[in-house]
């Protein structure tokens, strides 16, 4: 008996267990959900490049600013400060501290 062309499958009815289509089933559920999963991991990456190239442009315009800018918590310490800043304070690069005060105890 020769292979039909038009119909190249197996022919008669093909008899699955309720275990074997739940089987198949799950099969299908977990490729969707992997591929998923890939889809997710690929939109984190590309947010988190983002992220990264936002706060790198942040941090260059703060940096750069024309005036001085001093960041401060609630709890009163200096969070962050520009290099105008510390310019105009005659402050070394990364000072937070001048003569043992907080710089924002002193502004």
């Amino acid at each position: 008996m020769s292979a039909d062309p038009f119909f190249p499958y197996k022919k008669g009815p093909t008899h699955l267990t309720p275990e074997q289509i739940q089987g198949q089933q799950a099969e299908r559920a977990l490729a969707a959900a992997e591929a998923r999963i890939a889809d997710l991991e690929q939109q984190l990456a590309e947010a988190s490049a983002t992220a990264e190239r936002h706060q790198k442009q942040l941090a260059a315009l703060v940096e750069n600013l024309p005036m001085g800018l001093q960041l401060v918590n609630t709890a009163g310490e200096v969070q962050l400060i520009n290099s105008y800043f510390r310019n105009l304070f005659k402050l070394p690069s990364g000072a937070t501290v001048v003569n043992e005060h907080p710089l924002s105890t002193l502004i």
